[in-house]
């Protein structure tokens, strides 16, 4: 029996799982911090400034007064108001900005395997072993893995904190990236033709697919031109407009559902991770139909990846302007659930076209564009944390939620009107000149 699975295959399993250590680290904290912030004392202390009295605070969802021992479950130790909450939330996103462009240089210059740089080192290895007909799958697939990590990370923080404590979670979190820091340099390699357990004929076909040069070619990165392309700043705006509204979901939304919904801890565990394993779920669906799509040529490229990305951000602009209006907590669950499903289609979208415009540069590409969309993730909890301090209420987060909506607008139009798949001219192979030769 012939036991080979193809080494592409592998590549998939450990990228998705390398995406999920990622996200399930990054959501880890938000999830944490509803556990560890006094939010009773909190309120109260608030309440205190605001001169009221009674012991009583506003009931955020439905405008009556209720009184705060009979509400609330017990609360965590730091007394931590809701603006350094955000800060403490987006202190992470300062070493993910910072990791970006090196992590996509050493790709790309190196080999691929340092898993601290996993978002620009996944796209570039894309690049080496994804053919035009599987890459929507293959992406699909790999990217979803930081949906599945974001569930196991709010279902398992969720429970962790609730039996135990929450620094246990930071614990177990933490040591799951032990097996895959060693499983990927082993497995992964950079390119097809130097890969050891390849078989040939897999070789043979990602070679005839792919174009790949018998020799790796050391290219130099067109800085200028990426800067002056309007195609790069068409990704730029869409990627950093699609994150604010990605981080919020991802960071703010913990929050929401105990200010708001009034969730208990395992209760927001469920509601939270629920948007993220319909996104799972159609990504992989949606993924699969694109690639039939391209492989039967019913539309064009360009339009596959168009439609895409207005269907995943638009539904999600439709559904966050309609939240903060609505008074059922269920329909809202049902509807951030919708909001964040439809963004699996991102995949097929605006995560593609970096191989459609310059696959010899995507993990350059994503790693610029990826890194100023960080700045959204430093930006929404302090000021989802600056609005809320001034004012706790639903009305604030009405504001929130409709600046969320506009981003989510902003990208629709922008990648809608100026998104091409033609390649750029400057993605051709140039050779850099050879340090040896340029020191003569």
């Amino acid at each position: 029996m012939d036991c080979y699975i193809p080494i592409r295959y592998i590549y998939m399993i450990l990228g998705f799982c390398g995406m999920l250590i990622t996200y399930g680290l990054k959501t880890n904290l938000a999830m944490a911090m509803v556990s560890m912030v006094n939010h009773t004392a909190i309120r109260l202390e608030q309440e205190q400034h605001q001169n009221s009295s009674r012991g009583l605070y506003f009931d955020t969802r439905h405008g009556v007064e209720i009184n705060v021992e009979s509400s609330v479950e017990e609360d965590g130790t730091f007394l931590w108001s809701l603006s350094l909450q955000g800060v403490i939330i987006s202190s992470y996103f300062w070493g993910y900005l910072l990791g970006q462009l090196p992590g996509a240089r050493l790709a790309e210059d190196l080999s691929g395997f340092l898993g601290g740089f996993t978002f620009p080192s996944l796209q570039f290895l894309l690049t080496r072993w994804a053919p035009l007909n599987e890459r929507s799958l293959m992406s699909s697939f790999v990217y979803s893995g930081g949906l599945l990590g974001n569930v196991i990370s709010l279902l398992a923080t969720a429970y962790i904190a609730h039996r135990t404590n929450w620094e246990a979670s930071f614990y177990i979190m933490g040591g799951v990236c032990i097996p895959w820091m060693v499983l990927w340099p082993l497995l992964i390699n950079d390119n097809p033709r130097t890969h050891k357990l390849i078989r040939q004929d897999e070789l043979n076909y990602l070679i005839a697919a792919l174009q790949l040069a018998e020799k790796k070619q050391r290219l130099k990165v067109p800085w200028k031109s990426i800067f002056l392309s309007g195609q790069i700043w068409t990704l730029i705006i869409t990627h950093t407009s699609i994150g604010w509204g990605f981080y919020f979901m991802l960071t703010q939304l913990p929050l929401y559902m105990k200010m708001v919904l009034q969730f208990n801890l395992n209760e927001n565990g469920i509601a939270t991770s629920l948007p993220f394993i319909g996104m799972f779920l159609f990504s992989v669906f949606y993924g699969r139909a694109a690639d039939y799509v391209i492989s039967k040529e019913v539309l064009s490229l360009t339009l596959i990846r168009k439609f895409s990305n207005i269907l995943a951000t638009g539904v999600a602009a439709l559904c966050c302007s309609i939240v903060p209006f609505t008074t059922n907590k269920y329909a809202v669950v049902a509807l951030m659930v919708i909001a964040t499903t439809v963004l699996g289609a991102l995949y097929s979208g605006l995560m593609q076209s970096y191989m459609d415009l310059a696959r010899n540069f995507a993990g350059t590409l994503i790693a610029i564009t990826n890194t100023v969309a960080t700045l959204a993730g430093i930006a929404v909890p302090l000021f989802v944390g600056w609005i809320l301090n001034q004012d706790p209420s639903v009305a604030s987060w009405r504001i929130v939620f409709l600046v969320t909506t506009g981003f989510y607008l902003l990208a629709t139009i922008v990648y809608g009107l100026f998104i091409t798949t033609t390649e750029l001219p400057w993605n051709k192979p140039i050779e850099a000149p050879n340090r040896d030769e340029e020191g003569k």
